[in-house]
This record gives structure tokens, sequence and C-alpha cells, in this order.
């Protein structure tokens, strides 16, 4: 993600899970009515059908590997 810029929906969730792990850089995830403060080496799981933002705060680009279950089906 680059700086300034943000992933997911404040307004709506979906179905699954959500787990990631923070590589470079800093951000913030909103998840609900929480923020939680990311730097490198952060992990979190969460619910993914509550609404939530990941969103880079640092000034350089917020690498992660990040896993969503069940997978979004790409074969259409």
């Amino acid at each position: 993600i680059e700086p300034g810029k943000e992933k997911g929906d404040a307004e709506y969730g979906h179905v699954g899970m959500e787990m990631g792990i923070i590589l470079q850089g800093k951000g913030e995830l909103f998840y609900g009515k929480e923020t939680y403060k990311l730097v490198a080496g952060d992990s979190l799981s969460f619910a993914s059908d509550i609404p939530h933002i990941i969103k880079n705060t640092g000034s350089t680009p917020l690498k992660a590997y990040w896993v969503v279950t069940p997978p979004k089906n790409f074969s259409r």
C-alpha cells in the first residue's frame, strides 16, 4: 500500500477471516470502532464481517503477507 493510501471499506465487511504480518512500513487498522497501530513484525487476525480498513501512515510502502478465507472467486 503506497503512503497515504488505504484498502478496505468503512461501511461493509465480508464473510470470513483475515490474517496478516507486516513486513515493512507502518500503518493503522481501523476495525469497527477500534484503531490498531501496526509496524514491521506485527501480526494480526480478525473476523472480516466487521468493516475494516488498513491505511499506510508512513512515508514508504506498507508491505505485508495477507490471507483471506474463504478466498474470493476469481474464476468468473
